[in-house]
């Protein structure tokens, strides 16, 4: 029912617009606007005839900097250039400007005084490459580029690893993320290399990961300073996890000679997670639990905290069950004196 309610409608609205556009009112209307695109087009061809001047901004490219010298100031994004041509021809230039950037090699006008004038009508001709022949350029604006060198020092620096990690249920990383390499060189003034002791790539958000992930990073931009290389590969290792436990004897910290400590329970449930791949390799020798004597002493009759002493890198959310526990002094006979 609905369908054929909307067909009607749509019925409907289609004959009143064929009787609108049959009416002798709206004839006159649409011959008008016949005429009136006619026009518009007889005087875009003839303006696309007649020479005319167009300002075009073309985007510069500057070639890549050694990594011991650096550019005080920003450089100019776009020179803007007024070329006299045809008007068909003028629109073609500006559809067309992106894919004829201005390549300036900056380190080819560097001078011992470390500042530098570049006259952009030295690029004139390579400018005019992307032109029609009949084209002429009359202006370049700006006319020239001051450039500001400035001679930088460099040093090894330690990279550190800005990023979000998360994994997908029953998932879990089986060891630290490896960055490559994990130092970067740094060129920059002496002022900023002093107060650098990392630095770091830019921030990553790593969601849901099942295995183990490599990917390629920036180096978080620093003013003034150039790293090498510029971008670094991380390697985050992931696997699938299982829980596992194992139940061990506390042992004593700092104990006197003479003294044996009891615990109650005597031995404490530790539980973890592993990644299945290091699973079979782990024992019970390779955790410790103990209680340190010193805060017995200072504490005495109280619930003593159970202390993780050892423990793989490789597991996570270590939990002891209990966490404390009652402790009995004993002297040990042995020792006494006679």
């Amino acid at each position: 029912m609905k369908e054929n309610s909307i067909g009607k409608r749509t019925w409907r609205y289609f004959k009143k617009t064929v009787r609108f556009l049959l009416s002798a009112k709206r004839s006159e209307i649409l011959t008008f606007l016949l005429f009136f695109f006619i026009a518009t087009l007889f005087w875009f061809l003839e303006n696309a005839q007649t020479v005319n001047e167009t300002v075009i901004s073309y985007p510069v490219k500057y070639r890549q900097l050694p990594g011991s010298v650096t550019i005080s100031g920003e450089l100019t994004p776009y020179v803007r250039v007024t070329v006299r041509d045809k008007g068909m021809h003028l629109y073609g230039y500006h559809f067309h400007r992106k894919s004829h950037p201005l390549e300036v090699d900056l380190m080819s006008w560097k001078n011992p005084e470390g500042v530098s004038r570049i006259p952009l009508s030295a690029y004139e001709a390579a400018l005019s490459q992307a032109l029609r022949p009949e084209a002429q350029i009359m202006r370049i604006q700006p006319d020239s580029l001051r450039i500001y060198y400035i001679e930088k020092e460099s040093r090894e620096v330690a990279l550190h690893l800005n990023a979000s990690i998360g994994t997908a249920p029953q998932y879990m990383l089986s060891g630290q993320p490896v960055l490559s390499p994990s130092t970067v060189t740094v060129f920059a003034p002496p002022a900023i290399l002093d107060t650098l002791s990392c630095v770091e790539t830019e921030p990553v958000t790593f969601k849901d990961l099942n295995d183990t992930t490599t990917a390629v990073l920036k180096i978080q931009s620093i003013d003034g300073a150039r790293f090498s290389p510029g971008q670094v590969e991380v390697s985050i290792p992931v696997e699938a996890y299982t829980e596992a436990s194992f139940e061990l004897p506390v042992v004593g910290k700092n104990l006197p000679q003479g003294i044996i400590l009891h615990t109650f329970p005597a031995r404490i449930r530790v539980s973890f997670l592993v990644g299945v791949s290091q699973y079979a390799f782990l024992s019970a020798e390779d955790f410790e639990l103990s209680i340190d004597y010193q805060y017995l002493t200072e504490h005495p009759g109280e619930l003593q905290p159970i202390l993780l002493s050892k423990a793989p890198a490789h597991v996570s959310r270590i939990r002891l069950s209990p966490d404390k526990a009652d402790c009995l002094i004993e002297i040990n006979p042995q020792n006494r004196p006679l």
